[in-house]
């Protein structure tokens, strides 16, 4: 047990104050993290070319071709920058697609529909 003491770097990391008599104990138990949310009316609009993940989570994601790859099943930190988790259906191969400018060419929110410079084979 431990109360969140401050914000700790720029990934969402928290630093705690355990109230155990071994921290260690922390560290040892086998489930300890825990995912904290807020609703979304609390949080504010994101500034142009800026996105909250969850908003591009289900969208279209469609190629310079016009060939639908498939929809954004998740996002992922992957140290150098984020990927996106494009997935065409049941028992298809996943695609992860670097989210940078070189790659997405546009994202329509409205549309709900994420364009790529990214082939079908790649």
């Amino acid at each position: 047990m431990g109360r969140i003491a401050a914000p700790h770097g720029i990934r969402g990391w928290l630093k705690v104050v355990p109230w155990s008599q071994d921290p260690a104990a922390l560290i040892a138990h086998k489930v300890w993290w825990v995912k904290i949310a807020l609703p979304r009316e609390s949080l504010a609009p994101p500034a142009a070319n800026e996105y909250y993940w969850s908003d591009l989570e289900g969208m279209d994601v469609v190629n310079r071709s016009g060939m639908p790859l498939g929809r954004v099943a998740a996002l992922t930190e992957s140290g150098a920058h984020p990927l996106l988790h494009v997935v065409s259906g049941p028992g298809t191969n996943e695609r992860l697609i670097p989210f940078v400018p070189a790659y997405i060419d546009r994202i329509d929110v409205a549309a709900r529909r994420i364009d790529v410079d990214w082939e079908a084979d790649y």
